[in-house]
């Protein structure tokens, strides 16, 4: 039996024993549903911050499916109140620009820690909304893409260490009637953090309001390819290592009851996105593959970061491949732009006017086209005579069209693992959901050449190699980028790692 009374709290008297279960999303980096609805009124601006002009991911999906803010179900006998809480990416707010330096560092008023106590306050106010009824336990479905997986596990890891829903305290000076010395300055809760089934606790610098009378468990954690990139400190300079300061994102075993998923990209190698897997003995992730330790389960799926988590617009796309001299033909190798169709050089020669000695510069373009775009390269060679020529080369890709729908299969995965561990999400059959069935095609739908190969990854079959090539030209991002900031020519946030490898952290019980 399903009653919907969504945005309002029910009354006691209507329910005399019930469960709360809530369900927090927090989405990635520069991923802000809200930003993107406003934007999508005014039609696709390329000069728009990047929150404005990305896709719906995955989070904000799944949130969408979620039963709504106050509806009613009874499952099993037991009367469930739902809570469902969406909080945007790091470096957002709701209709704010993006802030670059939270988005490039994980920290400050949009990072993780932040993102946590916004989740946090929407838990306990819901919490708080039935404080005075008789609240049989409280159930937890955490989910999270990108940064707001690694708030997700900070989330989580909280919970258990507060053991229950909690809010930062909104301190108030306390009153000393007179002006406090320095060394008396204290802080006091509000009078709104102190009230029935709830306690306060102290945790370092910071004061908690915790519902610690209410038996609270977290049901399901999942993930969407967690990426911490945390730069912590004024010693911490680099995104590239296993250090989150005091973001907590290691899962001990047991943190859910029913399951802890992580669905991660196979084909993600730049420097600054390193994985934190949920298993001490990660494997490297270079086919895909399920691995489990006890609850927690991680599968590699074929995909860049946002393949996996959802926001990339179907679109053309560019990118700088670097100065290696292969880059060319590695790319054409793996298939970027489909069957190589034709290749045309056009070459450029011209005489430096140096009278000691005069130098030869000659410019040989190189412009590769695909099915489904180009490769373009560049080759420099400086030749004064005298000493061996130096050459150097550079590298760029077009492609015509990526779809972005590929992103829809690990949403379908992530939907069946969360129900088959008791998520109650709603069915993301369109034919199984009438008053819904829009909504649910805008989102669901795939073209009829990725149905198979859904069909195959859903049941861990693999995939011929004739459909491997279609993912690759049509669907599948390429993410590493050799471009640099504006001004800062020797910063290029997005390069692939020097390995060539993806770095992969292991979880810490």
């Amino acid at each position: 039996m399903t009653n919907d009374f969504p945005n309002e709290p029910v009354s006691c008297c209507e329910t005399c024993d019930f469960v709360l279960r809530i369900g927090i999303f927090f989405d990635g980096t520069l991923n802000n549903a809200t930003n993107i609805s406003h934007q999508r009124g005014k039609g696709f601006r390329e000069e728009a911050d990047d929150s404005y002009k990305s896709d719906y991911t995955n989070v904000w999906k799944l949130h969408k499916v979620y039963p709504r803010l106050h509806s009613q179900r009874t499952i099993k006998g037991e009367r469930y109140i739902f809570g469902n809480f969406y909080i945007e990416g790091v470096g957002t707010d709701d209709l704010e620009d993006d802030d670059g330096w939270d988005s490039a560092t994980g920290s400050w008023t949009t990072g993780i820690i932040a993102k946590t106590k916004k989740g946090g306050a929407a838990a306990w106010g819901f919490v708080d909304a039935y404080a005075n009824c008789n609240i049989r336990r409280i159930e937890l479905d955490i989910f999270g893409f990108s940064r707001g997986a690694a708030t997700a596990r900070h989330f989580a890891n909280l919970i258990k260490k507060l053991d229950g829903i909690h809010t930062v305290s909104t301190f108030q000076a306390k009153d000393y009637g007179r002006r406090p010395r320095g060394w008396e300055r204290k802080l006091e809760p509000t009078d709104a953090m102190r009230g029935p089934k709830r306690t306060l606790n102290q945790q370092r610098r910071y004061l908690y309001s915790v519902f610690s009378e209410i038996p609270t468990q977290i049901k399901f954690i999942g993930l969407f390819d967690t990426v911490p990139s945390v730069i912590s400190s004024a010693i911490d300079h680099t995104a590239q290592n296993d250090d989150n300061g005091v973001v907590m994102t290691d899962l001990p075993p047991g943190i859910a009851t029913e399951k802890v998923i992580h669905l991660t990209a196979l084909n993600e190698q730049r420097g600054n996105f390193g994985l934190k897997s949920v298993l001490s003995n990660p494997v490297a992730c270079d086919l895909p593959e399920v691995n489990e330790e006890g609850n927690h389960l991680e599968e590699c799926m074929y995909g860049a970061h946002s393949d996996i988590g959802g926001g990339y617009v179907s679109k053309e796309t560019k990118m700088e491949l670097g100065t290696a001299e292969s880059a060319a033909e590695k790319a054409l190798e793996k298939g970027w732009i489909g069957e190589h169709v034709s290749k045309s050089c056009t070459s450029e020669t011209s005489i430096s006017p140096n009278f000691l000695m005069p130098t030869q510069n000659t410019t040989e373009t190189c412009i590769i086209e695909g099915e489904n775009g180009r490769i373009i390269r560049t080759r420099e060679i400086i030749d004064n005579g005298y000493t061996t020529p130096i050459e150097e080369y550079e590298t760029k890709m077009e492609r015509d069209h990526v779809d972005g729908r590929y992103a829809r299969i690990p949403l379908q995965k992530m939907h069946d693992y969360a129900v088959a561990n008791t998520v109650p999400f709603k069915s993301l059959d369109p034919d199984k959901n009438p008053n819904d069935s829009q909504f649910l095609r805008d989102q669901v739908d795939l073209p009829e050449d990725l149905q198979s190969i859904r069909d195959k990854l859903m049941v861990h079959k693999e995939i011929s190699s004739e459909e491997l090539e279609l993912l690759y030209k049509d669907y599948l991002h390429h993410s590493d980028n050799e471009k640099s900031i504006r001004f800062l020519p020797f910063i290029t946030p997005h390069a692939r790692h020097e390995s060539g490898k993806r770095l992969i952290f292991p979880n810490k019980s």
